[in-house]
This record gives C-alpha cells, sequence and structure tokens, in this order.
C-alpha cells in the first residue's frame, strides 16, 4: 500500500518596528574677503617674414619598357654516349722450339774412368771422366767443331783445359763397375780432346762436382745434332747401393739423407729394388754457345732405381760470343729417354743453396722430351728450392714436348717450391704440349715472377771460371728487337697447347710485377686447366693479363690481384680475358687494388665467352687519362659473366686521375652486342654494390640482346652522364635496386614514344636524387605531355603502363635533395593545368600539387 505524505505547517514569528533614522547638519564657517590681482601689459611682438623662392618645376621622364622576349627553356646537357673498350691483346709469341734431337753416346756400365781425351766407349766410355768425381780445380772443355755421325756417335774436336784439378776421392762405385779405363788426371794443361761429353754416368751410386770445382763447356755453333754437354746420363746397370747406405758408408752425412728423403717423399718416386743413384754438383758449372747442355739423360735399361741429380752450387748458362760461338738454346736439365727401362725413375733438383742463372736466349731449364716416342718409358720430377733466373729473351722454365715423343706417365710431376725469376722477352715458365697423365699430378706446382726490376738493371754475368776469356761474356739478350729497354715483355706464366691435356697445377705464386708489360699469367691456348691454390697478382706494369682463354677452359681456385705500383706508368691490366666459346670458373676472389693503389685504366673482365664468378669480387679501378676503367665487359652472342650473389662483391670505378683531371671516363658494368651480365641479389643486403664516380655511366648496355640484370643491387653515381645507359635496345634490370644520384647525374634517357622500356624497373625500385644539381629522367619523343595531375606523377604513370602497370609510388621517396628535377625535356608538347607557384612537396591535390611538380620538377 502507498501511504500519503505527512506535511507540518511552519510557525511565522512576531515582527518588530524598525528605528527612525536621524541626520545631523553643521553649518560652514565665515568666508575670508578676497585680496585684488594686478596684472602686466604684453609688448608687441614686429614679425618680418621673407617670402620663400620658388625653382622651375621638375621634367618627369617615363621609363621605356621593352616587351618581353619569348622564353627559350633550358639548354639542355649534353652528355656523350659511354664508349666500348679498346683492348689491343698481348702478341702471343711461338715458345721456343723443342724438337732438339734426342741424341747420346753408347757408354758401358761396366766402364769407368779418372780421365782421358781418347773417342770411343773402350778407350774413355765417352767422357773425359766416367762414373767418377771432381774433387777440385778448374776445367774448360771447349768444342771446336762436332758431327753428328749417328744417334749415338759423334766426331768431335776439342781442346780441355786443366787447372789445379784433383780427382774425387769420395766416388762410389756401382756393382758390375769394374773395367778401369784411362790414365791419371793430370793437375793442369791443355789437351787436344775427341770425348763427346766431359763426364759420363750410368751405375755409379755417388758421385759429385765438389766445393772447389768449376766445370765449363762451350759449344760450337759447327755442331750437328750433337751438342757440347757436360754429363751424359745413360740410365744403365745397377747402383747397388740406396741413399741410406751411402749416409752409413760415410759419404753422405744425415742432413743430405734428409734431403734425398724429402725429395723421393715430394714426388713419390722410390724405385729402390736395385738401389739409387746420387750425383750433386757443389760446386760451379759454366755452360755457353750453341745448344750447351749441364745433363743429358739418356736410358739403356738402368730400372727399378731412382736417380737424383742435384744443384746445390751454381750452374750458369753464359751469354757467350766468339767467332764461331753464339748463345742460344742451352739446356740445363735435358731428359730425353731414348730406350725401354721399366721402373727408371728421375728427379732433378735445385736445392736450396743452388743457384742456376740462364743468360743466353732460347734457354731451357728443365726439358721433358725423348728421342722418338721415349718419353713414357719412365717417371721425372723436377724440384726447385733455390734461386732460378732465366735472363735470356725467349727462355723456358719447364717445357714438356708433344705425345709423338710419348706420354708424360702419371707419376711424374715438376714441383716449384720457390719461384722462377723471368726477364726475358717473349719466355715461358710452364710450356707444355703433353697429354699424358702427369699432368693431372696433384704434386705439381708451380711458382713465378716477372718483371720485378728493370732490364736496364741487370749486370753482365762474369765467369768465375778463369779459363774462360771474360772479354767474349756479354750482357743477356733480355729485350726482344725494338723491346722497351726496361719492360719484360710478352711473357707467359703457364702455357698449355694440347687440345687433349688436362692441366691440374697448384699455382700459390705467380706474379707479374711493375715492369712487366704485355705478359699473362696461364695462357690456355687448347686443352684444360685446373688451377687449385691461385694466386695470381698483377702488382702494376702494362696490359697484363692474369687468364687468357684461348682455345680451352681454365677452372680457377684460389684469388687474383691487381693493382698498383710504384712506377708512374701502369695501365690496361686485365684480369680475365675469355674468347668466345671458352668458359672460366672463378672459385676465389678477385680485387683489383693493393697497398700501393688501385689498378689503372684496367678491366677486370673482358668476355667473349663465359665467366663464372663464385666469389666475391672487388673491383676498384682509377682512371689514368689514355684509355679507362671497365669493371666487366661483356660481348657477343653467347657471352656471359655471372656474379654470385651474396658474396659482398663490389665495384668501384673512380674517373679522376690521382692527384689530377676528371675524364668522365670508366664503366661498372658494359654489355654489348646481345653480350650478358647477371648480377642479380634477392634482396638489397646481398646484392651487388656499384660505386661510379667521375665516370661515364655505372651501367652501359649496347645492341639487341643485350643484358645487364642488377637487381636488388645498390648503385651509387656522381658524375655529369647517365648512371644507366642503353642505346634503346640494350637491356638493364634494376627491379628492386637503389640507385643514388649525385652531382649532376641523369638516372637514364626515357623514351615516351617507344613500346617498351630497355630499362626494368618494379614496385621495390628505388630513385634517390641526392643533388640538387639531379635531372632523374631525360625525356624522348615527349608528346602529349600535361601537368593536370603533376607532371611527375604523369611520367612515373607513363614509365608504370610501359612496364605492365607496376606501381612507382615509392620511386623517389628516399631522395634527399629538395631541388632536383624529376624530368628535362628539349622539344615535345604539354598540356598546362592550373598551376599554383606556391605548392610545396607535401601537397597532394590541385594546383599547388600540380605547380611545385611542374615549377620545381621539370625543365622544359
Amino acid at each position: 500500500a502507498i501511504n500519503a505524505p505527512q506535511i507540518s505547517t511552519p510557525t511565522i514569528a512576531d515582527m518588530i518596528q524598525p528605528t527612525e533614522p536621524q541626520v545631523i547638519v553643521t553649518a560652514p564657517g565665515t568666508v575670508p574677503t578676497l585680496s585684488s590681482i594686478t596684472v602686466a601689459p604684453i609688448t608687441a611682438l614686429n614679425i618680418s617674414p621673407t617670402p620663400p623662392t620658388v625653382g622651375e618645376a621638375p621634367t618627369v621622364t617615363a621609363p621605356t619598357v621593352s616587351t618581353p622576349a619569348t622564353p627559350n627553356g633550358f639548354n639542355p646537357r649534353l652528355i656523350t654516349p659511354p664508349e666500348a673498350p679498346t683492348v689491343v691483346l698481348p702478341t702471343i709469341a711461338s715458345p721456343a722450339d723443342l724438337n732438339y734431337p734426342g741424341t747420346g753416346a753408347n757408354p758401358d756400365a761396366k766402364n769407368y774412368s779418372e780421365w782421358s781425351t781418347e773417342a770411343g766407349t773402350n778407350n774413355s766410355n765417352d767422357g773425359n771422366i766416367s762414373q767418377t768425381s771432381v774433387e777440385k780445380g778448374e776445367v774448360l772443355k771447349k768444342y771446336s767443331k762436332i758431327v753428328s755421325n749417328s744417334t749415338y756417335n759423334a766426331t768431335v774436336i776439342s781442346k780441355i783445359t786443366l787447372k789445379g784439378y784433383g780427382t774425387g776421392l769420395n766416388t762410389v762405385l756401382g756393382t758390375g763397375t769394374i773395367n778401369k779405363l784411362g790414365t791419371v788426371a793430370p793437375q793442369s794443361g791443355t789437351y787436344t780432346d775427341a770425348t763427346q761429353f766431359f763426364m759420363t754416368l750410368l751405375n755409379s751410386p755417388y758421385t759429385y762436382f765438389g766445393t772447389n770445382s768449376k766445370v765449363a763447356v762451350l759449344s760450337p755453333d759447327d755442331s750437328g745434332d750433337h751438342k757440347g754437354t757436360v754429363i751424359n746420363l745413360e740410365t744403365e746397370g745397377v747402383p747397388g747401393k740406396k741413399f741410406s747406405e751411402l749416409k752409413d758408408d760415410g759419404k753422405i752425412n744425415q742432413t743430405v739423407l734428409d734431403r734425398l728423403n724429402n725429395y723421393t717423399l715430394q714426388t713419390n718416386l722410390k724405385n729402390d729394388t736395385y738401389g739409387q743413384l746420387y750425383h750433386v754438383n757443389k760446386g760451379i758449372v759454366e755452360i755457353g754457345g750453341n745448344g750447351a747442355r749441364y745433363i743429358h739423360t739418356t736410358y739403356n735399361g738402368g730400372g727399378n732405381r731412382v736417380n737424383v741429380v742435384e744443384n746445390r752450387g751454381k750452374i750458369v748458362s753464359m751469354n757467350y760470343k766468339d767467332t764461331g760461338y753464339s748463345t742460344s738454346d742451352n739446356i740445363v736439365y735435358f731428359h730425353s729417354p731414348d730406350a725401354t727401362a721399366s721402373g727408371a725413375q728421375h728427379i732433378y733438383v735445385n736445392s736450396v743453396d743452388g743457384k742456376i742463372d740462364m743468360y743466353g736466349e732460347k734457354g731451357v731449364l728443365t726439358l721433358y722430351t725423348a728421342s722418338s716416342n721415349q718419353l713414357g718409358n719412365g717417371d721425372v720430377s723436377f724440384i726447385n728450392d733455390g734461386d732460378i733466373n732465366l735472363y735470356g729473351r725467349e727462355s723456358t722454365a719447364i717445357a714438356i714436348n708433344a705425345d709423338e715423343k710419348g706420354k708424360l706417365t702419371a707419376p711424374s710431376s715438376f714441383i716449384l717450391n720457390k719461384a722462377i725469376n723471368i726477364y726475358g722477352d717473349n719466355s715461358v715458365g710452364l710450356y707444355i704440349k703433353n697429354s699424358g697423365d702427369g699432368l693431372k699430378n696433384n704434386r705439381n706446382q708451380i711458382k713465378f715472377v716477372f718483371g720485378n726490376k728493370s732490364i736496364k738493371e741487370l749486370e753482365k754475368y762474369i765467369p768465375e771460371n778463369r779459363l774462360i776469356d771474360r772479354s767474349k761474356i756479354e750482357k743477356a739478350n733480355s729485350n726482344k728487337d725494338a723491346g722497351n729497354a726496361d719492360f719484360t715483355e710478352g711473357v707467359v706464366g703457364v702455357y698449355l697447347d694440347n687440345a687433349n691435356a688436362i692441366l691440374n697445377v697448384k699455382v700459390p705464386q705467380l706474379e707479374m710485377e711493375k715492369y712487366a708489360k704485355e705478359s699473362i699469367g696461364i695462357y690456355n691456348k687448347n686443352g684444360k686447366i685446373e688451377v687449385v691454390d691461385g694466386n695470381i697478382k698483377i702488382n702494376g706494369g702494362e696490359k697484363n693479363i692474369a687468364l687468357y682463354l684461348d682455345g680451352g677452359n681454365i677452372d680457377y681456385t684460389g684469388n687474383i690481384t691487381m693493382g698498383g705500383s710504384a712506377l708512374t706508368k701502369t695501365e690496361g691490366n686485365i684480369g680475365i680475358y675469355a674468347k668466345a666459346g671458352r668458359t672460366a670458373n672463378l672459385n676465389g676472389q678477385l680485387i683489383t687494388y693493393n697497398s700501393t693503389g688501385r689498378t689503372i685504366d684496367g678491366i677486370g673482365i673482358y668476355s667473349e665467352g663465359t665467366v663464372n664468378l663464385n666469389d666475391k669480387i672487388e673491383l676498384k679501378m682509377q682512371a689514368g687519362g689514355n684509355t679507362q676503367s671497365i669493371g666487366v665487359y661483356t660481348k657477343g652472342n653467347g657471352s656471359l659473366v655471372s656474379i654470385k650473389e651474396g658474396k659482398g662483391s663490389i665495384i668501384d670505378i673512380d674517373g679522376k686521375i690521382k692527384d689530377g683531371d676528371i675524364t668522365n671516363k670508366g664503366v661498372a658494368l658494359y654489355s654489348e652486342s646481345a653480350g650478358k651480365i647477371n648480377a642479380n641479389g634477392t634482396a638489397l643486403a646481398n646484392g651487388l654494390k656499384i660505386n661510379s664516380k667521375d665516370a661515364s655511366s655505372a651501367i652501359v648496355s649496347m645492341g639487341v640482346n643485350s643484358e645487364v640484370n642488377v637487381k636488388y643491387a645498390t648503385i651509387d653515381y656522381e658524375g655529369n652522364g647517365y648512371a644507366l645507359y642503353s642505346d634503346g635496345v640494350g637491356k638493364i634490370d634494376i627491379s628492386g635496386a637503389k640507385l643514388n644520384l649525385k652531382g649532376k647525374s641523369t638516372a637514364f634517357d626515357l623514351d615516351l614514344g617507344a613500346g617498351t622500356l630497355p630499362i626494368t624497373l618494379d614496385a621495390n625500385t628505388r630513385i634517390n636524387a641526392n643533388s640538387d644539381d639531379v635531372i632523374v629522367f631525360n625525356l624522348k619523343h615527349a608528346t602529349g605531355l600535361t601537368t593536370i595531375g603533376g607532371i611527375g606523377d604523369y611520367i612515373k604513370g607513363q614509365i608504370s603502363t610501359k612496364l605492365g602497370g607496376i606501381s612507382l609510388d615509392g620511386l623517389f621517396v628516399d631522395s634527399i635533395a629538395t631541388k632536383y628535377k624529376v624530368a628535362a625535356v628539349d622539344g615535345g608538347t604539354i598540356a598546362i593545368g592550373s598551376l599554383d607557384k606556391t605548392g610545396i612537396s607535401s601537397d597532394t591535390t590541385g594546383a599547388k600539387k600540380d605547380g611545385f611538380q611542374f615549377y620545381n620538377r621539370f625543365l622544359g
């Protein structure tokens, strides 16, 4: 139920009568009497005004206002298109002829002698000494005429002179060597001599030329197939002792034994069934004249043993010139089997103490050959641990003759533990015409250095043997005819010339130094070359090439480094040159700078074939003012260079001469005539980095089907030209790439009349204008332009349409500059809409947006 509210009536109090107010007023006091005031009179003023002088009215001249001239637009930049590189390849001279006759003699392992001058096996065993040693003294064997009667017989006319001569007392004769010929050697004197060799050696386990010995041989021009020779090693008979037994017998010490064991270990040539043979030169051997030889090896049985011929002293091929003597074609180690010798093995060694100098032209340090086809009858190796210098022009360090001489056996090898220095023009380090399995031996190793000093600095050799007429010694003929007096020219480190050959070789040191010119590290004329442990350096010089692929392919594992030198002039070096149809695989780094500086006016890769760069490349090059630097260049249909992504590769082209002028020349990547370059990444982090400053362009593509693909590359270009240049048909793909423009650069030409664009961009491409002088696009056939909606956006829209409708809204979003121009056009038509000059970059609609883009981002 709802109860009604209870209301109480208020009680009103009684009213009180208010009190009436009273007003009290006081009357004012009496007013005082006022006094009078006296005022003084005012004196009158006399004013005489001077009337003003009024001049003539001024004459007003109205200004002359000329009618303004019609605007002429802007002066367009004249940009010279980049030039293709001009390369003059080295002229590759034919190496020295290897067709030396495989002649010999017919000594007998039963015989030995300490001295003889009579011809014939039964009189002298065909040598002045046979199977014995020289302890001391000076010897000069001067041939005057050699007539070859047959392969193993020659008529010799010579003189031999001795001074302080002593026979070696430590010789060890071989098993069955029992027949002593000749007489006791005289100490001094000159004798008529008819023997073919100074020494014949067959099976003595230990012979030597002593520390105080000096042996010389001069070979005449008047000679047949036989030549003046110090030692004929006829591999025949049974040594009967092993190296360890020589040590036990006190003939050699432990140090020597350790060396011998090391030689056999390095080569894996260890045969000892019938003992082992060791000959060592500890003295000085000097040879000269036509075709002179230090040792000439032949066979007549004598298998199942290893023969070590070691130089621990000095061997010199002198440049001896006299009437009837002109030094040429000297050979130090002439390995020439002429019969079957199962299990025969030979190791030729220049030891850590040894030195070999060759001053005559067309000389050969080590030759593997045969009289006919017997090279495969036995194993052979050459080891260098000491100093070797080839001073004569057209010299060869190691030569392996053609297959018709027999194929090199699988155990055979060549092992250069210390580099051979080459100074003579048109010389070769390793020259191969063979295809035998020995070329694949994983023990093969070469080391060469050429051009490390000026030819002018080379001194004439002074013979140490006093029996030699020093007045007949001339300075080495190092230069080719009309050659540069300073430079070593036309040298080839490795020269392969057999289409069936596969050469496997370690190349831990191959250096072309500052005085090398038009030389080649590795040249493949025919066959296949597989390099491991590669380390090629081009330290300056001129127009040298690290790898040259002519008629065969090269797989190269290792690094190639090119750089500067102390010389003022150094230019035109190339890392890899590949002819059409050839393939080079570089599994290592290609670097074009060193501690001295960058490669000058060089080319990293010049390919008409295929080059795969599977590791990091750092191509830093500088202008020299004569030609230009190119990072990678491809030319011709089928040519391709591929740069592996994610390796941190860099190409940096500097078009400014060091401490000099700006050339505006040089290109990082250049393809033409259907050449292709693939250098794509998958993200900016693993893409190629290109920096091109004061150069003509960063990337160039010229001709139908030419391509340069650099997706996700970072490209910095600062110069007066195009960052990307195409002739309109050569293609460049910068999808996902970042192009940073500096200086007065232009990104590329934009042909609005073309159906498609040669430059490919995508939504991830960024073009950053980082200088107020940048003009991003140079417009061609610019008809139908409009400012409505923004001229910059219109141009981006045109690009987008020609690229299939991709969005380019963020194309310039990362630009730093504020006054750059999106485009410039010289000629064309444009529809002008409403334009507000007060527009700013942040305006997005209407006349302000259109006005900002027209007045601030466009030149016409």
